[in-house]
């Protein structure tokens, strides 16, 4: 019996050693959020003692940003049969906030009430000893009647040494019975206690003269039901052993469980005479059966997979979790090495080497990609850890895994999500950059769907607006307009279904769908996707994608980042008409049709900023009518001397190369910047400019007939007469002043010394 003890105390404390030295930490949960039992790991997670846990709330430890979160999760576990996954932050006792992960399951404790069994990971048989020997009966030894003497004195010899051993043998029976560390009571047949052993008065505190002569209901509780006595009874009386436990009062008031075998002793009538009860004091074993229960029960029941293995990593035991995510049975997998779940993404070496690590005695955490037994690949979060005996020698290996597939998928999903987003934000920065014209803007859009989506065809196809026509300024590979869109559909727009609806156009299947009139089909398989280019609530073009993969563009998801894109290209490309627009406005003057005095001097300063750095020669001519005033009294400031204007401005562009620059200087008045032109050039030039107007018929507005006009022309050139901005133009303004007063129609270059 002792050694049955000592078993179930070793089994018990190998279970509730694996429970404390788990690294996972382990607490058991009521509805109210109440501790009911942590082992040491989770104690220390939290920052204090493990038996100064027992029934204080877990959501103390919770900080407030994450309180509603413990609660929700409380909630969800109510009304949910599945695992119960959360993350709050705790604020443990002489610890820093620390992220944990809750991973719950509902359950029934032992006396039916509902409590959450959870895993809090840092994101950082009966016993049945047959004593009832034969009884020996209390032998009567009564003298025999005396018949012929020898034979007398022979049978008495007999008899009398028969009735030494048996009384040997009776104290032999007694002193096992003084000396048992079970307890023995005694009763008549009247149930009446005639006996109790030494340990009896150990166990209970009652003296042998205390329950002598009573009945053993005196060790009874008050809630025990007498019809468990009643059973007991009737079963004794009627000669029949009983065993079974019941839980009696010692003298104190203290509780606790017996095991006995009761049993009738019958005399040579075969009749009872009296009962004998022996019991072992079980509470300690109970206790440490529940003990050992809880801890089974946690590691069965745990929302985490659990597999222990020897010292030599032959499975000795998996959880049903471990069958849950897996697919491989107990059965299949215990004594068998781990290398039947050897994960996928490392290879034979770094396996062994792992194992070698583990069995130095250190502790290893790792994420690994595994197969199921129907070959599906998913995620685990390992941590694997020594069991160690008193001696400090390892034993056992504990393997605590968390299935993280979906975790891993949607963190996957994340960086996925976030590529994409950083991807966009990059192609958004470069085709918005202020030197990105509208061709760079189609070669980068193309590019960006050849690297995002794969397509076998990538083509940006715009609308000519003045043509109304189609045209592809890009297409990868290099084609054909032709071989991707008939050309009845390039000549008539009207014929496309995005260009006429404004909508994206889907085809997975060219062979089994109806594809746009438009697109060239023949000889090509798989599908293909359009996406309208919208510019001011206006179709403008489209994107198409072409792949020889069927049902390619389905995913919702790729549909949305596709349409990111053509929808950046689109802003992108009405943002540079807009500019065209505001930047004409800005810069051009309104009647003549050239730069306009306050772009004149941001061009001047452009411009002879590249002369310095290229170190090259820029000419500047400051130019009018002669006659400016008869011009204005005869035409006046309005539309007629404007236009008079106009066509010097007209005779001027026709006269200057393409480098030159023609700006509006004063009312009547115009400027020429003549880059990479020495000042000797320059007066070249402006002679010939000045010929070429005076010998041009202008339409006079007022009569309509032709009338001649005359110009004088005034030069400054860099480095020669000035090197910054404001003299070049003083020098070149007062030149052609000084031409004008000595006679007009001339060119003057004022020459300084500096």
């Amino acid at each position: 019996m002792q050694k049955t003890l000592k078993t179930l105390e070793e089994s018990c404390n190998y279970y509730k050693n694996l429970y404390n030295t788990s690294p996972i930490g382990y607490v058991s949960l009521d509805s109210n959020g109440l501790i009911r039992e942590i082992n040491q790991t989770g104690a220390k997670l939290l920052g204090v003692e493990q038996n100064k846990l027992t029934n204080t709330s877990f959501l103390d430890f919770v900080t407030a940003e994450t309180s509603d979160i413990f609660l929700n999760h409380l909630k969800q576990c109510e009304h949910s049969i599945e695992q119960v996954i959360s993350e709050i932050i705790i604020s443990a006792k002489g610890h820093h906030r620390t992220t944990l992960q809750l991973i719950s399951i509902k359950n029934k404790d032992e006396n039916g009430c509902t409590i959450y069994r959870t895993a809090i990971v840092n994101t950082s048989g009966g016993l049945q000893q047959s004593i009832s020997g034969r009884d020996k009966p209390f032998v009567d030894y009564e003298n025999a009647t005396t018949e012929a003497l020898a034979k007398e004195n022979k049978r008495l010899r007999e008899e009398l040494s028969g009735h030494l051993r048996a009384e040997e043998d009776l104290r032999k029976l007694s002193r096992a019975i003084e000396q048992s560390p079970c307890t023995v009571v005694i009763t008549n047949a009247k149930g009446i206690i005639e006996y109790v052993n030494p340990k009896f008065t150990q166990l209970t505190g009652y003296a042998p003269e205390e329950v002598v002569g009573k009945n053993p209901n005196i060790l009874k509780p008050d809630n025990i039901l007498a019809e468990e006595f009643d059973h007991l009874w009737k079963t004794i009386t009627s000669g029949k052993e009983w065993q079974g436990k019941f839980r009696n009062k010692k003298k104190n008031g203290d509780l606790y469980w017996e095991y006995a075998y009761i049993s009738p002793v019958k005399n040579q009538s075969d009749s009872i005479t009296h009962f004998i009860a022996v019991k072992e004091d079980i509470t300690e074993r109970l206790k440490a059966e529940e003990e050992l229960s809880k801890f089974s029960r946690a590691i069965e029941q745990s929302p985490v997979i659990t597999i222990i293995t020897n010292s030599r990593g032959i499975i000795e035991y998996v959880n049903p979790r471990f069958t849950e995510s897996s697919g491989y049975t107990a059965k299949e997998v215990i004594g068998k090495n781990p290398r039947v779940l050897k994960p996928e993404n490392i290879s034979s070496e770094e396996f062994a080497e792992l194992w070698k690590t583990l069995l130095s005695g250190k502790e290893l955490n790792g994420e690994f990609c595994c197969k199921k037994k129907n070959g599906e690949m998913y995620w685990e979060n390992v941590y694997l850890s020594p069991i160690r005996n008193h001696e400090g020698k390892i034993t056992h290996f504990i393997i605590v895994k968390e299935d993280i597939t979906e975790r891993k998928l949607m963190e996957e999903e994340r960086i996925r999500h976030i590529k994409e987003l950083e991807d966009l934000m990059s192609f958004s920065t470069i085709i918005n950059e202020e030197d990105v014209q509208e061709e760079a803007l189609f070669k980068h859009l193309v590019s960006a769907l050849q690297k995002n989506f794969a397509p076998d065809i990538a083509a940006a196809i715009m609308l000519d607006k003045e043509k109304n026509m189609l045209y592809l300024p890009v297409i990868d590979p290099v084609m054909h307009a032709g071989e991707l869109i008939h050309k009845e559909a390039i000549l008539d727009p009207s014929l496309c279904k995005v260009m006429n609806t404004g909508k994206k156009s889907i085809v997975n299947d060219i062979t089994t769908e109806s594809p746009c009139e438009c697109i060239v089909t023949h000889g090509k398989r798989g599908g293909y996707v359009c996406f309208p280019i919208i510019i001011g609530n206006k179709t403008a073009g489209m994107v198409l994608m072409m792949k020889k993969e069927f049902s390619t563009w389905k995913n919702k998801k790729t549909q949305r980042l596709m349409s990111n894109y053509t929808e950046t290209a689109a802003l992108a490309l009405h943002k540079l008409e807009l500019l065209e627009i505001a930047k004409h406005t800005n810069v051009m003057d309104e009647f003549q049709g050239i730069y306009n005095k306050r772009y004149f001097t941001e061009l001047l300063t452009k411009q002879l900023a590249v002369a310095k750095r290229r170190d090259e020669n820029l000419s500047l001519l400051i130019l009018g009518p002669d006659n400016h005033k008869a011009t204005t009294e005869t035409y006046g400031s309005n539309n007629a001397g404007n236009l008079l204007l106009q066509q010097i401005a007209g005779v001027l562009s026709d006269s200057v190369s393409n480098s030159d620059i023609i700006a509006r200087y004063d009312k009547a008045e115009f400027a020429i910047i003549m880059p990479a032109t020495f000042a000797t050039r320059a007066l070249v030039k402006a002679d010939g400019i000045r010929q070429r107007v005076e010998y041009t018929g202008f339409h006079d507005p007022a009569s309509g007939n032709q009338v001649n006009i005359t110009i004088s022309i005034g030069i400054s050139s860099f480095p020669e007469h000035a090197s910054e901005v404001e003299p070049l133009v003083t020098l070149a303004n007062k030149a052609f002043y000084k031409a004008k007063n000595d006679g007009g129609n001339r060119v003057e270059a004022i020459v300084t010394s500096r």
